[in-house]
């Protein structure tokens, strides 16, 4: 009797473990499907964007317009016809999934155009902690910086980039001219 239900025991844990693995791996199909489709959207809306279509591109995405990637795209298609709305789909992208270094970066870009220095440079370095070792990065905040009126953050991320890109002619010329004028 111990033994019945012992395996009584393991055959119920088994039947449940399975039925949790199958839920498992359903939502796993269905978040992959979704992820696929919104890769799928992406794609072609970025390839319109390019050839000049963003009206059409807008109207494609929209089926995947809660999906980070079709977001940043929606902010793409914007950023040239209004800063403010582009800047609105990267906010949403990124409440969406904090965790994107390259959609930080262009947060900071369209920050940066609608010269809001302070803002721009919070962002890039949000980005440079996810992605610590992009060179052009880090000369980008050191010039953010240097806007602001920050003498000693430039030269930091000047040496930085030199060390991540240390064949990078650019870089090093930049932190010799920092380190003359500071």
């Amino acid at each position: 009797t111990r033994k019945k239900r012992s395996l009584a025991l393991v055959d119920s844990t088994r039947t449940t473990a399975s039925a949790r693995a199958k839920t498992l791996a359903r939502k796993a199909r269905a978040e992959t499907a979704s992820a696929r489709g919104a890769r799928l959207v992406a794609t072609p809306m970025a390839g319109l964007r390019a050839t000049g279509q963003v009206s059409t591109a807008l109207k494609v995405g929209k089926k995947f317009a809660n999906n980070p990637l079709v977001m940043n795209e929606f902010a793409a298609c914007e950023q040239e016809r209004k800063l403010e709305i582009a800047l609105d789909w990267l906010k949403k992208s990124l409440e969406s999934n904090p965790y994107q270094p390259v959609t930080l970066r262009t947060e900071s870009k369209l920050l940066e155009k609608a010269n809001a220095l302070p803002e721009s440079v919070a962002s890039l370095e949000s980005a440079l902690e996810l992605w610590p070792n992009e060179s052009g990065w880090h000369v980008d905040a050191a010039a953010l910086w240097k806007q602001l009126g920050n003498t000693e953050r430039p030269l930091e991320h000047l040496h930085i980039a030199s060390l991540y890109n240390p064949n990078d002619i650019e870089s090093r010329r930049l932190v010799g001219g920092a380190l003359l004028s500071a």
